[in-house]
């Protein structure tokens, strides 16, 4: 189950780097990324370094925030609590 995580936390980063079912967002993309990193997962630092690579300076600053908003939110929804509607974190 952890790996399958991970992999869907380094896939979450792709889809929002990229923009693929949703619009580029390299913001969330590098949360994503920093998530599957925590868990050793292979090719998640370059993904981190790619979504870097297309943040403006006001982008760069917010990192630890959405990275802090993403990681709350997933632990709310493991213990079964519904996140309120203006969280509006990207899962």
């Amino acid at each position: 189950m952890r790996s399958f995580a991970r992999g869907a936390q380094y896939n979450l980063g792709v889809m929002y780097l990229n923009g693929e079912g949703t619009t580029a967002d390299p913001v969330t993309a590098y949360a994503w990324f920093s998530l599957a990193d925590a868990k050793q997962y292979e090719g998640a630092k370059e993904g981190m370094d790619a979504a870097k690579e297309r943040m403006n300076t006001e982008q760069l600053k917010t990192l630890d925030r959405e990275v802090a908003r993403i990681s709350a939110r997933i632990q709310r929804v493991k213990m079964g609590q519904q996140a309120s509607t203006a969280e509006n974190v990207p899962l």
